[in-house]
Formats: structure tokens, C-alpha cells, sequence
């Protein structure tokens, strides 16, 4: 562990998630063959996994309706910057992971007909020239997940990005790597069909490792790898908690649970009291986040937290 302190995405496209479905569940479901095309998405987890309530259901439903009702870019959402729209692949990932929770076998099937090889390697990098581990590990849990071949392909990439430190490290001339993408990392490497691969338990049992080697003397996880600082993010930290709740899930039992619990108990104990309930305070200038809250949450119930953080801030999203 190292010595710590309190960044954010897009918001909403996490709600649906948050509400129903556990994120390290989305790793789990990726064990069917992969096909040529989009497969039926996974089946809502059942009442045990995620207690069932009504209202946060209704306000979920609403938001996926509002997401398949927002005019797509070539089969993308699109993200403006500095006035320009941008088809943005990573937060249509975000939208499919949604659409996976709640049983959207319409929505997740539109989505995932959008990224061919070309829109992949747009995304994650060739694998020759260029790679991008974060990119690459999400594509495959995600993609996997509906059944895309494309997630073969960003495995067997994924694989040759892990170091011998258990970094997983991007290609080409420099390395963005981070905890966010480390965490994506483990989740990648954790799904049945890259654990099958050759070396496959070693790869997984060093990337998780090198992860967990990642979190600060509070619980905490730094956004930045190997940081000279160890300043805790709840972003990162909620990916980290998932990741490993995942690696821990896949059979291993050679991570310290103190781990986990104490990444989870920070967590808890960094939402603040907002109206309507409380929620994570991220950002510059710093709110209560709604993205933030998102991945929050969904670590939280990966880990199975009887906090009453979890219901505060469900209430408050919805």
C-alpha cells in the first residue's frame, strides 16, 4: 500500500447499471462463444444479486428510454468537444453495458452491430502500431458480452500488453495506461474464454496483483499508476474495487480480502449528505457527481456492501 487524498466521464449512461446491474457480473456473463454477430443479451440478474425496487426500476427504464431515443452517429454517441460532435465508441460501450442491464436485447443488439473491425481498431488500436489497454480490455468484456468475434481478436491483444510487472501497458510511442484501464484489465482477463488462453491464470494473477499493489494506505486507489503520490479517486477506485470483487469471483484466493473491504469502506465513507440523499463529490469545479455516484454504486454492490450509503445514493440518483 502506498500514503493518499479526492475526477469523472459522462453522466446517466451508468444509471440504468447502477440500479440493476453489479459491473464484475458483466465480465461473468462474456463465457458464451462469441459469433459474427450480436448476440441475445444476458438476462436480468435475478432479485438475489440486486434487491428489486420499484421506483429506482422506473427511473432506470426511463433513462435507457431516453438513451435508445438519442439520434446515434454512424451507430455511435457522440460527445462534443469545444463545439464539435465526436462519435465517441467508449461511451456507446457505456450505453451497451446499460442496455445489458436491463435486458434491452434490441437496444444492446444496435449498439454492438456498430463496431466493426474498423470501429474496434479506431478505438483500441491495430495491435501493430498502436494499442490501447484500456480501450482494448473494455472492448473485450463488453463486446464479449454480446457475443461479438471482435472480442477474440482484443483478448488475444490484450495478452501481449500484460508485463511481466502485471502492468498492463499501451502500444506504441507512449503509455496512457491507468488504474481506470488496469481495472478494465483484470476484468478482461478474468472472463472464462481469456482464462482459457494459454498462460491465461498466470497473465490474470499478475495483472490483479500489480492492482491491488495499486491502492493507498487509506483504501483508496490513485487515478495514476505507480504514482509518486498515492491520492485517492473514487472513479478509480470504484473500478478497482470491481475488477479485483471479480478476480476473487473467477476462483482466485491468493488476494488479501482486507483489500477489497478497504477499498469498499472508503468508498462508503467518501459520500456526502446532498438532497435527496448522498453522493460522491467529485470533479473541478467539485459536485456531487452523477458518474461517480454510478460506479460507485455498482462497486459497492459488487461487494455485496450492506452499507446505507448504497440505498442513500440510490435514492439520490433517482
Amino acid at each position: 500500500m502506498r500514503t493518499s487524498r479526492p475526477t469523472a466521464r459522462t453522466a446517466a449512461v451508468l444509471l440504468a447499471t447502477t440500479l440493476v446491474l453489479p459491473l464484475a457480473a458483466c465480465g461473468d456473463s462474456s463465457a458464451q462463444e462469441p459469433t459474427a454477430s450480436a448476440s441475445s443479451a444476458a438476462p436480468a440478474p435475478s432479485a438475489t444479486q440486486t434487491p428489486a425496487v420499484s421506483a429506482p426500476e422506473d427511473v432506470a427504464k426511463a433513462a435507457l428510454a431516453w438513451l435508445a431515443a438519442t439520434e446515434l452517429t454512424d451507430g455511435l454517441f457522440v460527445t462534443e468537444f469545444d463545439g464539435t460532435a465526436y462519435p465517441d465508441q467508449g461511451l456507446t460501450l457505456d450505453v451497451l453495458v446499460a442496455a445489458l442491464a436491463a435486458g434491452d436485447d434490441a437496444l444492446a443488439q444496435k449498439l454492438a452491430g456498430a463496431f466493426t473491425v474498423d470501429v474496434v481498431d479506431a478505438y483500441a488500436g491495430d495491435g501493430e502500431s498502436a494499442g490501447y489497454a484500456g480501450s482494448t480490455a473494455k472492448g473485450a468484456v463488453v463486446l464479449g458480452a454480446v457475443g461479438l468475434t471482435q472480442a477474440l481478436t482484443l483478448d488475444a491483444r490484450l495478452a501481449t500488453y500484460v508485463t511481466e510487472s502485471g502492468r498492463i501497458s499501451d502500444l506504441g510511442a507512449d503509455d496512457y495506461s491507468s488504474t481506470v484501464g488496469q481495472s478494465w484489465g483484470v476484468l478482461a482477463l478474468a472472463r472464462p474464454v481469456a482464462l482459457a488462453n494459454d498462460g491465461g491464470t498466470e497473465r490474470l494473477t499478475r495483472a490483479a496483483s500489480y492492482l491491488a499493489a495499486q491502492q493507498c494506505d487509506d483504501g483508496s486507489f490513485p487515478a495514476v499508476l505507480d504514482a509518486e503520490e498515492c491520492v485517492g479517486d473514487v472513479d478509480s477506485t470504484a473500478f478497482a474495487l470491481s475488477a479485483l470483487t471479480g478476480y476473487t469471483r473467477s476462483g482466485a484466493t491468493d488476494l488479501d480480502e482486507a483489500v477489497t473491504t478497504q477499498a469498499a469502506s472508503w468508498l462508503a465513507a467518501g459520500a456526502t449528505e446532498v438532497d435527496g440523499g448522498r453522493a460522491w463529490v467529485t470533479g473541478e469545479p467539485a459536485v456531487a457527481n452523477t458518474n461517480s455516484a454510478g460506479v460507485a454504486l455498482v462497486a459497492l454492490t459488487d461487494a455485496a456492501s450492506t452499507d446505507p450509503v448504497v440505498g442513500e445514493a440510490r435514492a439520490w440518483l433517482a
